[in-house]
Formats: C-alpha cells, sequence, structure tokens
C-alpha cells in the first residue's frame, strides 16, 4: 500500500458482508452507530457550505423530532489534505500529527539558529583585528565600505551554505535512524521536494545575512589610516555589544537546557506514575466486543477463572489506557453540594 497514507488496516471487509454480519447496526442502532468514515470525490465548483447545510436538513427529515432534539452527533466535512493536521474530529482512521509539536520544534531551532547566529557574530568580530590590515590595504588602494560590505557577506553565506549542506548530508545519513526513534516514515522525496529547497534556500539566506552583518559592518568601517599606523583599537560601544551578545547567547542556552530537564522530568514522571493496578501479569484479550462473546461474557470468565493459573477474570469495553465512547454514554460532573 501506498505510503504514507491516511490510515492503515490489516484486511478490507466490504460493507455487504459487514451488513450479513453485524444487521443490527443498519436495523437496531441506526444513526447511533457512527464507525463509518465516508469519502467522496467533489467537482471544482463544490461549495462546502451549502452541502453542510443540505446534510442537516437531511438529519432533519430522517431522525425523529425526539431524537434530533437530543442528538449527540454533528456532520461536518473536511478536506482530505486537512485530515491530519487540522481534523476537527475526534477520531480519525489512522494517526494524526500536532501543530503544537511542529511549533514547539519549530521555536526550538529557531533558538538553536540564534544562538549560532550570536556566536558566529562573536567569533567574527573578535577576529576583526586580524584583518584589520587587510582592509586597511583595500581601502588605500581605492575599495568603498559598500564593495567591503559585499565582501565579507559573500563570504559568510558561502560558510552558512557549506554549512547548510552539511547538514543536509547529517539528515540523509540519518534519517533510517531518526524512522526507527520516531516509528513514521518520511522517505527522500518527502523531504527533499521543491517545497523544502524553496525553505532551505531563504533559511540559509536569511541566517548569512542575519549573521554576517554586523560583522561586515563593523569591518567596513574601520580607518585606514590608524589601521596602517598600528593605533587601531576596538570602540568601547563595540565590547560592550559582544558582552552584550554573550549574555543573550547564554541565557537563550541555560532556558534550552531548563526547558530540557523539565520535559524530561515530566516524560520521566508520567512513566513511573502509579496507575492504580499492575501492569505486570496481565493478560489482556481484546474482543472488540463481540456480540456472540458480550451474550457468553459470564460463562467464559466463569471458565478462566477455573484455571489454576488465573487469579482473577474481569472485562471491560475497552483496554486499560484506551477510552472509547459509547454513543450513548455520558460523562458528568457530580452535582456541588
Amino acid at each position: 500500500m501506498y505510503r504514507p497514507t491516511h490510515f492503515t488496516f490489516d484486511a478490507l471487509l466490504s460493507m455487504s458482508t459487514f451488513r450479513k454480519a453485524r444487521p443490527g447496526v443498519f436495523e437496531k442502532e441506526g444513526w447511533d452507530y457512527v464507525d463509518f468514515y465516508t469519502y467522496f470525490l467533489t467537482s471544482k465548483d463544490f461549495d462546502p457550505t451549502k452541502f453542510n447545510q443540505k446534510v442537516t436538513d437531511f438529519l432533519k427529515r430522517h431522525i425523529p423530532v425526539n431524537e434530533n432534539a437530543n442528538s449527540k452527533y454533528s456532520f461536518h466535512i473536511e478536506p482530505m489534505l486537512q485530515a491530519y493536521m487540522h481534523s476537527a474530529a475526534d477520531r480519525q482512521p489512522g494517526t494524526t500529527g500536532s501543530f503544537q509539536n511542529l511549533y514547539i520544534f519549530a521555536i526550538i531551532g529557531g533558538f538553536i539558529l540564534l544562538i549560532a547566529c550570536v556566536n558566529f557574530m562573536n567569533l567574527a568580530t573578535s577576529r576583526s583585528m586580524e584583518r584589520a590590515k587587510e582592509v586597511g590595504v583595500r581601502k588605500a588602494i581605492g575599495a568603498n565600505k559598500s564593495n567591503l560590505i559585499l565582501q565579507f557577506m559573500s563570504e559568510s553565506l558561502v560558510l552558512v551554505f557549506i554549512g547548510g549542506i552539511l547538514a543536509i548530508a547529517l539528515v540523509i545519513a540519518f534519517l533510517p535512524f531518526m524512522e526507527a526513534f520516531s516509528g513514521k516514515q518520511f522517505g527522500y522525496s518527502t523531504l527533499l521536494n521543491g517545497t523544502t529547497w524553496t525553505i532551505f534556500f531563504l533559511v540559509t539566506l536569511i541566517t548569512g545575512i542575519l549573521a554576517a552583518s554586523y560583522p561586515a559592518l563593523i569591518l567596513a568601517n574601520f580607518k585606514p589610516i590608524k589601521v596602517l599606523k598600528g593605533t587601531f583599537s576596538n570602540s568601547k560601544g563595540g565590547t560592550l555589544l559582544r558582552r552584550g551578545l554573550v549574555v543573550f547567547q547564554f541565557c537563550l542556552s541555560i532556558a534550552l537546557i531548563a526547558g530540557t530537564v523539565i520535559v524530561f522530568s515530566q516524560l520521566n514522571q508520567l512513566q513511573q506514575q502509579d496507575l492504580g493496578f499492575q501492569k505486570a501479569q496481565r493478560l489482556i484479550i481484546d474482543y472488540n466486543f463481540d456480540e456472540k462473546v458480550n451474550n457468553n461474557l459470564e460463562a467464559i470468565k466463569n471458565t478462566l477463572a477455573k484455571d489454576k493459573d488465573v487469579q482473577s477474570v474481569t472485562a471491560s469495553r475497552t483496554i486499560p489506557g484506551h477510552f472509547f465512547q459509547m454513543p450513548e454514554q455520558r460523562l458528568c460532573l457530580p452535582m456541588a453540594k
């Protein structure tokens, strides 16, 4: 089957076969059975708003008034492309993504890039004295300020692009390990497409310009006479700015480290939290709420309880740690006294 896909399955069953096996779903339970997903192809001039209104009118015509007044469900359509990240449905036939996680990782990545930019500025300005004579000679033979800024910016952009290419090589090399760690399949065609290359180019360009702007301006403003005479020295304002950048860099690093420690401690707390039952020595049989099993549930429990290796037997709507709400179920808070 094509990957990635919106949903996964172990077997496919036709609706006619399912109707023969579970006729009560279509006769007794009727509108309360909502385990089906309906997909349809629309034309280019399709109007979702009008269609949703037609669905509402359809429900009013086919659901009795007393049931419609207490209707537990609302029917809405959503584009297939939005089902993974933007779905408003409570359940999906497959895994869904989280924009919150994307924002978190994007912010972390932005912080790391900002730290790298600040570090590059500090290194470039600290080495400015080594290139002071070069700037003085170039200005003495006719180079102007814009030429020097363009030169230093170009050098920085070349370094940033080389770093970006190395980063892509590392991503490709470690992609199998990332897939094994995350349990997701990315694929080279998904990562290395036109959109990805455009984003890579823009991020690299902005990072290079941001990191090289201040060092390029500092170097281009050197006075050739002072530089060639050897009387040039760093200004007090430049020293204070570099110290401020170092403090800012350390603040971001501390924030990232503190956030990592907090998240790790929270995950560790979740993993070690007392669940209220012992997970070891438990055998769980998921029978998918089969009607024949439900009708003979007590007999099955009694039979299993007679086994000398079985201490106790119980039944539940779903397995521990999962929740699957029945159509007629409602969770209510106790009335305040």
